[in-house]
Parts: C-alpha cells; sequence; structure tokens
C-alpha cells in the first residue's frame, strides 16, 4: 500500500500510496497497538539487544532502584516538568501532572490485588473478573465500572484446517454455539458480562439489533 516514505526535513515527512486510504492520520496517532512510536534516529539505529537509557523531560520519572524486571515498575511525579501551553487531548497536548503521585506498575494479578488490599498502592485500573469478589470483600476498597464499553470477546474457529474452512463444518458448529454457554467460567465474570445481539459493541453509534444468519 506504500510507495515512498521520505524524509522532508527534521520535522516533517511525506508518505504516498499506493491507492486511497482514508485512516492514515487515526493509524499514525491512535494510542493502542500497533503504536508507531517516533524517536531519534541515533536511538531508532540502537541495536534492539542492547539497552540503552532515554532521559526525557515527562510527567512521571522511572524510580530505577525500585525496578524489578518482569515483576515491578515504579514512577514518580516529576517535578522538573512543566506543561505545555495547550490543554490535554488523549495522546495530545499538554501532559497533565494530576493524581497520582506514584504509579506502581505489577503484571502478576495475584501481587496487584495483594498490594492493593494491604493498602499498599490506592488504585488498580483492570481488576481481572475472577478477583473481583476478593477485592470487593475488603469494605475500604471501592468497585465500579470507569468504562460502559468494557471488553469484548470474540470467538473465531481454526483456519489451519482444511476441515474447519469448509462451508459445511461452519453450518455444523453454529448451532451448538450460544452467547451464554461461550461467556467467561467465572461466576463474578459472568454477572458483569451482558451478549451483544449483533457483531457490534453497545452503547456505540453502530449498535443495533440485527443478528447474524445462522
Amino acid at each position: 500500500m506504500t510507495e515512498s516514505w521520505t524524509a522532508v526535513n527534521d520535522k516533517t515527512f511525506r508518505l504516498k500510496l499506493k491507492k486511497p486510504f482514508p485512516y492514515v492520520l487515526e493509524a499514525l496517532g491512535k494510542p493502542s497497538s500497533n503504536v508507531p512510536f517516533i524517536m531519534p534516529e541515533r536511538i531508532a539505529k540502537t541495536d534492539a539487544s542492547k539497552q540503552i537509557e532515554i532521559r526525557r523531560l515527562r510527567p512521571f520519572k522511572m524510580v530505577k532502584a525500585e525496578w524489578v524486571p518482569g515483576n515491578k515498575v515504579v514512577y514518580v511525579k516529576n517535578t522538573d516538568y512543566v506543561p505545555r501551553k495547550e490543554p490535554p487531548s488523549w495522546g495530545a497536548g499538554a501532559r497533565c501532572q494530576g493524581r497520582p503521585g506514584r504509579v506502581d506498575l505489577h503484571p502478576d494479578a495475584a501481587t496487584a490485588a495483594a498490594a492493593l488490599n494491604g493498602g499498599e498502592v490506592d488504585w488498580w485500573q483492570q481488576v481481572p473478573a475472577d478477583l473481583v469478589p476478593i477485592v470487593a470483600k475488603n469494605k475500604s476498597i471501592k468497585v465500579e465500572s470507569v468504562d460502559p464499553l468494557g471488553s469484548i470477546g470474540l470467538l473465531r474457529s481454526t483456519t489451519c484446517s482444511r476441515r474447519s474452512t469448509t462451508r459445511r463444518c461452519g453450518r455444523r458448529c453454529w448451532p451448538c454455539l450460544s452467547r451464554r454457554t461461550t461467556r467467561s467460567p467465572s461466576p463474578a465474570a459472568t454477572r458483569r458480562t451482558q451478549a451483544l445481539p449483533s457483531y457490534f459493541t453497545c452503547g456505540t453509534p453502530m449498535a443495533n439489533t440485527a443478528a447474524p444468519r445462522r
């Protein structure tokens, strides 16, 4: 799809496509994966297996002394940071320096739950459904949904086998599936889920009740 990608100057590049594509800005500017990170040339040319330390002025800075690779990362407020003048707008604009004063990242959910229950941390962004009842028992912890759209689960059959790609096999498997029976086996998760009537997410502009044909 890309015909050429050239640098005009230090702050401008030119992307030329082989055919029109209306979502170029969305693809380059989205904050979710895969993110097209832009970095200085000297860093981009560094061997991927070599560890380097990048010092940039950001709202938070990493506490290297508390870093445990694969287990814990700690960030604290950067008192030297001065925000830009424009207001924050998702991934653009000034970076806000409000709460929290410290951010602990724990890849292990059980460790994060123990830290929250023990008062070591104040907030956990995404609690796994099976651990919600555990933290909810603590009266000093408030559990609530801050994202009405939630997470969407999809079920897709394998395409590695010739049998699974045939229309006959697909028609036989489809009646065996149910939105209710394919939801999470965790009772705690099931109480917080809902069956979508169509492919599009409930609460979005394209949500509807048009179920797919069997």
